[in-house]
């Protein structure tokens, strides 16, 4: 992609984008060995890890059966962002290098990701808002020295931009199996429901989080009642082999070892080696 993202009068971006409209849809085929690299197109080592290169993919309203597999998105301002209506899948890929989250889902239909790896994100590695449907199996979301959570979630859109004169609704519907979302804060994983009907609806299970406040908020407290046979960490334990480097592997003395459950259909983890059938798991890379 083009670099230099501008601004049009309109606000939008008309460099270093792509946009999916209504009546198409995307297609990235990659493989374990050659993934499809989605980048900026200065490829000088000095612009290998800088983020917000380019703008990112949109994938527009009501858009239908875009998918993305075995496919990097690297170095943009976002790297999917998914809206109203349309509906978008993502199978063993990775987004790092963002300005913003990885995956945004805005009002979205439906949202499938699957032994994806998500990190190195200057918000949100996924940002879920304004409701949709959401389905993340096997995804790790890591979020060290960075500005923001590991995954965010909100059920509303603010009409104005102190959000205080009005806000609109979208129900949400979250289930989230063997996942892991931790980081160097607090709160990795931060729920957001202004609605006064039941428009929150969420169940993890298996999961590895990283949560604290969010169980003092009225609205979930009662958050592992709906995250069954989940791990709640702090940042004193082991998971992952070394964050400084980027190496999102579980340790071998991570405390997520053989904490998943296997899943019908996901045989396999992000590079292609075999899930134990019995005791995977949780993320998206299997321990060697």
């Amino acid at each position: 992609m083009h670099g230099g993202v501008v601004n049009t009068d309109n606000g939008a971006y008309n460099d270093g984008i792509i946009v999916v409209l209504e009546n198409g849809r995307i297609t990235v085929n990659g493989t374990v060995d050659e993934p499809v690299v989605i980048q900026g197109d200065r490829l000088e080592q000095e612009y290998d890890d800088l983020p917000g290169q380019w703008a990112g993919i949109i994938v527009n309203d009501l858009s239908r059966n875009s998918v993305f597999k075995n496919t990097i998105v690297k170095n943009s301002i976002f790297g999917v962002r998914v809206d109203s209506l349309a509906e978008a899948r993502f199978e063993q890929c990775q987004f790092y290098n963002q300005i913003g989250s990885g995956i945004v889902g805005f009002h979205a239909d439906e949202i499938y990701a699957e032994n994806c790896l998500f990190y190195n994100a200057g918000g949100a590695t996924v940002t879920l808002a304004y409701g949709g449907k959401f389905t993340l199996n096997y995804c790790t979301m890591a979020s060290f020295d960075s500005g923001g959570s590991a995954l965010a979630v909100s059920n509303f859109r603010c009409l104005e931009a102190t959000c205080l004169q009005g806000l609109l609704f979208n129900p949400v519907n979250l289930t989230m199996n063997n996942c892991v979302m931790i980081g160097d804060g607090q709160d990795e994983v931060i729920f957001n429901d202004r609605s006064e009907e039941d428009d929150f609806e969420y169940q993890l299970d298996h999961c590895i989080v990283q949560v604290d406040e969010l169980l003092e908020v009225v609205d979930f407290a009662n958050f592992f009642e709906n995250c069954s046979d989940c791990i709640n960490v702090t940042v004193q334990d082991t998971v992952f082999n070394d964050v400084q480097a980027f190496d999102f592997r579980l340790d071998s003395m991570s405390i997520a070892l053989d904490r998943a459950i296997p899943i019908m259909g996901v045989d396999v983890d992000i590079i292609g080696r075999s899930r134990n059938p019995v005791m995977p798991d949780p993320g998206c890379y299997e321990f060697d």
